[in-house]
């Protein structure tokens, strides 16, 4: 008979062999007839795949986790299995708690997906408020996933996501630059200290040790993004084996465009990693979640600080963005900042170049001035 019942399920369930490979599976039925129709379809697409040389299924569920497979030596893995997750409906609250939001069924057959499931996708993505550079990187993880199977062999559905994109506007933000002024950096830091008092909450004094921690965690991150503009993976999944205290330098490996920088810590990037070096509960990680591994994802609390000191528009990205502006503003070169920031091309980096004019129009000013003092004045014609 091919189906039956185990004794661990109320389903029937199929088993056949074809050309050596042994398929088995349940027929999610309870139902004899309903089960054998189940599994003479199955049957049917094995033979094609077999023996008519059809490319095999495979639902989303396993597709995300190869793709996933190909991420796990990124330290931004974690991130990929945030946003994969979405893709299938979960995602997590501000508690850190499962919670539902658009998505398919994990069960769900890759190659059935059409045009207009990603047309649903991305309309109830903007209705979740979602930005559109952050739909541009889940649109970009569907394109990812999809040449990933195509190229194992199985079989993909022929949804052109270039032009999804480009029908509905789905682009990074290519305005201005978004960065902190000083003044804005310091009611940020305001609103992060660990020690500031708010209504409705207890003092610092008498937090649990855990909240404490939480609090100094998102203070000391922040401050090292400001610092060292990296990108918000490269410092919440850094190791201490990559930071060198006596000649007070760390290294980044820049896991976007494959490269390694190696950066000198300012005095106020230092004092924070002293201070955690020498904390007796640290591991292997700068910054852990709660069970000792590297930081998660997590931007409930820095976006509660930003609304708390009144900055709009705000995001960890918009650190970078300040450490990059700032460096301009003070002279450096454009080339200079390309290593700084890991960018693999100058292209990325001449985004900055047009925050320095004005100071380095002032700079040639005050030089022409020194290099015509004492020259006659051009006469008036009368």
């Amino acid at each position: 008979m091919s189906v039956s019942i185990p004794s661990n399920s109320r389903f029937y369930h199929y088993r056949f062999m074809l050309n050596g490979r042994i398929y088995t599976g349940s027929t999610k039925t309870a139902n004899k007839a309903a089960a054998l129709r189940y599994e003479a379809s199955i049957r049917t697409e094995a033979h094609a795949n077999v023996m008519l040389g059809d490319p095999e299924r495979i639902t989303l569920k396993d597709a995300f986790q190869k793709y996933l497979d190909t991420k796990k030596k990124l330290t931004s893995y974690n991130d990929y299995l945030t946003r994969t997750n979405k893709q299938l409906g979960i995602t997590k609250t501000k508690d850190r708690q499962d919670a539902t939001v658009f998505g398919f069924s994990p069960d769900k057959f890759l190659d059935t997906l059409k045009t207009s499931d990603m047309q649903h996708l991305i309309i109830e993505r903007g209705n979740e408020g979602i930005q559109s550079s952050t739909l541009v990187h889940e649109i970009g993880i569907w394109a990812g996933m999809v040449t990933l199977m195509k190229r194992l062999g199985y079989k993909v559905p022929t949804i052109d996501f270039i032009h999804l994109r480009a029908d509905n506007g789905v682009k990074p933000n290519k305005g201005n630059v978004r960065y902190l002024t000083v003044d804005e950096e310091q009611k940020l830091l305001w609103a992060l200290d660990p020690k500031q008092k708010w209504p409705r909450q207890t003092t610092y004094e008498e937090m649990p040790e855990q909240m404490k921690r939480d609090k100094q965690d998102i203070f000391d991150l922040v401050i090292l993004l400001l610092e060292t503009g990296a990108r918000y993976t490269e410092i919440a999944e850094l190791k201490w084996c990559n930071v060198n205290i006596l000649a007070q330098t760390l290294t980044l490996y820049r896991p976007k465009v494959k490269n390694v920088s190696t950066l000198e810590l300012s005095n106020r990037a230092y004092d924070v990693l002293l201070r955690r070096f020498n904390d007796p509960q640290r591991n292997e990680w700068v910054f852990t979640n709660d069970v000792g591994g590297p930081r998660n994802y997590s931007p409930f609390a820095f976006m509660n600080a930003c609304k708390r000191a009144g900055l709009e528009d705000v995001s960890f990205h918009t650190l970078r963005h300040t450490f990059a502006t700032r460096m301009v503003q003070a002279g450096l070169p454009i080339t200079a900042l390309q290593q700084l920031l890991g960018h693999a091309t100058i292209t990325m980096t001449m985004r900055y170049s047009h925050l320095g004019v004005q100071d380095s129009s002032r700079q040639a000013t005050v030089l022409l001035n020194k290099l015509n003092a004492g020259k006659q004045p051009l006469l008036t014609q009368s």
